[in-house]
């Protein structure tokens, strides 16, 4: 490419339509999956070639958190896992998928959502042979299987992929008992001398599995969801909730004393279907985090959110996630309970002209999902209450962040890897302060077309920008401003794609980051920002040869 040293620079930078599910179908046809249905998706803008100007001011000594590996983790799916991660009729894992798995990085992984709460880990561990059948979805009318992908495999797999990986376990708090939990507690973590719970060796088991120390669990999760009208006949209410939390952390402490763990707030709060009766007196969805951090605000580190985008603005998610943070800090008298989402995604709509759901299951990982996603991930790196994100899903379901090929040979990622894989090559060090001016540019209103998230290196060397334009219909002339001297152009990575609706699939990867490098950078001053792409600039500081130069590309 002919070098042009101007006074800015056009790039491909990042539009998202970014929006929340709203609720579920009407309670008699509710159910699982059904949670974030009938969002009322906003009319996509017509393309155009409006320029708008902007102002980026970066200011490098404002730290406001380090980078955070623990934003970047996957969910997993029992009932989708199991055919895809182990050889046939075995608990032997499938070596194509442990190879295709590293072309991901998983610092941080879940186990699981729904399905946890019907999860049968006895049956799903020791000699495949002696496993008992059991079925994963019994809310979808699953048959009974033998499983041979449990928790044990489950570890092996992630230590194969990634030996520092951090795991989080979600509780069975539908189905199991305090007992119960002693007995995972023990199969999973245990290290010391004897059987502390007596019958079973659980420890024993696990080590026969090849697993001799603790799993890497850094966080138990009780529950999932049990807030939802599918579990009231065991969890009616929030005071249901807090006493068997209260059992499970009592159970689980007795076997690795320093266990962490994290209560859920409401699913879905901006629900105008919810059965209010059970969040408490005032049948507010806010008394039932209230109530759990009454109760049990010393004994847990996190307050679980699940949030869903593609119906309502992201400002709006975050203003629920406010609520709960300003609860946090009214009730527990600080801010050291943090909040993790263990589940967010954007939830793919359903085609309103009578074709089957899946009709638009790629939609969840389309490049409107990417950048929906990115949006989501920015606008968290901003907060400091936000600690902990793992992605709904790694596989299965709508979601697919990889998933097998048509023909069966082999694996492929969808563009949800690319974005993930994305931020976390070129983030580092910790995120500082920025602030942008000008029309659409504020991050608490609804209204939000464009923001941006920096980071700064630790040696103070550099600085990386994720720029995000959501409008499809205005180009944003972006003025820079660094307040502790100029910066050099060195790297960009763009995600693009003409059509929002574009994704990956077994032969076609529309959404792969494009990298170009700038052996000559000049100094960066200001940037057209385009429609429809996501944006990642790399910026070194200047040094006084290279004072002078400005950049065009």
């Amino acid at each position: 490419m002919k070098r042009h040293y101007l006074n800015s620079w056009t790039v491909h930078s990042l539009v998202v339509c970014v929006a929340l599910v709203v609720s579920a179908s009407a309670w008699g046809q509710a159910g699982t999956g059904t949670e974030y249905d009938d969002a009322e998706l906003p009319v996509a803008e017509a393309a155009g070639d409006r320029l708008v100007p902007a102002e980026l001011v970066i200011r490098e000594d404002v730290v406001l958190r380090p980078f955070e590996a623990r934003m970047f983790g996957f969910n997993w799916n029992w009932f989708f896992a199991n055919p895809m991660v182990v050889e046939p009729e075995t608990n032997v894992l499938r070596d194509d998928f442990v190879e295709a798995m590293r072309g991901l990085s998983v610092p941080l992984q879940r186990m699981t959502g729904t399905e946890s709460q019907y999860f049968q880990w006895r049956k799903a561990t020791g000699p495949y042979a002696e496993r008992q059948p059991f079925s994963l979805r019994p809310f979808h009318g699953s048959p009974a299987v033998r499983v041979g992908f449990g928790p044990l495999e489950w570890v092996r797999l992630m230590r194969r992929i990634n030996p520092e990986v951090e795991l989080v376990w979600c509780l069975n708090l539908y189905q199991d008992a305090a007992e119960d939990h002693a007995d995972f507690a023990e199969l999973m973590m245990y290290d010391g001398v004897g059987n502390p719970n007596g019958g079973v060796d659980w420890a024993a088991v696990r080590r026969n599995a090849g697993i001799e120390g603790p799993a890497p669990i850094i966080l138990w999760e009780l529950g999932n969801e049990l807030d939802e009208p599918w579990h009231q006949d065991v969890i009616p209410d929030v005071e249901a909730y807090i006493e068997r939390c209260g059992a499970a952390i009592e159970a689980v402490r007795s076997i690795t004393p320093g266990a962490r763990f994290a209560a859920h707030a409401v699913t879905a709060p901006w629900s105008e279907k919810k059965n209010l009766k059970k969040f408490g007196p005032d049948g507010h969805w806010k008394e039932w985090h209230r109530r759990v951090l009454e109760e049990l605000g010393d004994e847990i580190d996190y307050m679980v959110f699940h949030p869903y985008y593609a119906g309502y603005p992201i400002p709006t998610v975050y203003r629920f996630v406010s609520d709960i943070t300003d609860d946090i800090r009214r009730i527990t008298g600080s801010d050291r309970i943090k909040i993790y989402f263990s589940e967010h995604a954007r939830w793919p709509p359903r085609p309103s002209d009578g074709r089957p759901w899946s009709a638009y299951f790629h939609k969840s990982h389309s490049l409107e999902a990417v950048l929906a996603v990115s949006e989501f991930i920015n606008l968290g790196h901003s907060r400091n209450d936000v600690a902990m994100m793992t992605y709904h899903i790694l596989h299965g379901g709508p979601w697919r962040t990889i998933d097998r090929r048509p023909d069966g040979e082999g694996f492929f990622f969808t563009g949800i890897a690319d974005l993930f894989n994305l931020y976390q090559s070129t983030m580092s060090g910790a995120v500082v302060e920025s602030s942008l001016a000008g029309p659409e540019t504020d991050v608490t209103s609804d209204s939000l077309r464009l923001s941006a998230l920096v980071t700064r290196d630790d040696d103070r060397s550099g600085l990386t920008l994720f720029v995000v334009n959501r409008s499809a219909s205005s180009t944003r002339r972006l003025r820079l401003t660094t307040l502790d001297g100029p910066y050099r152009l060195t790297d960009r990575w763009t995600i693009h794609h003409e059509d929002l609706d574009a994704h990956n699939t077994a032969d076609d990867r529309p959404l792969a980051p494009r990298h170009q490098a700038y052996e000559e950078p000049g100094v960066l001053r200001s940037l057209d920002v385009s429609p429809q792409t996501i944006t990642v600039l790399r910026l070194t500081r200047d040094d006084a040869d290279a004072a002078s130069r400005t950049t065009q590309r």
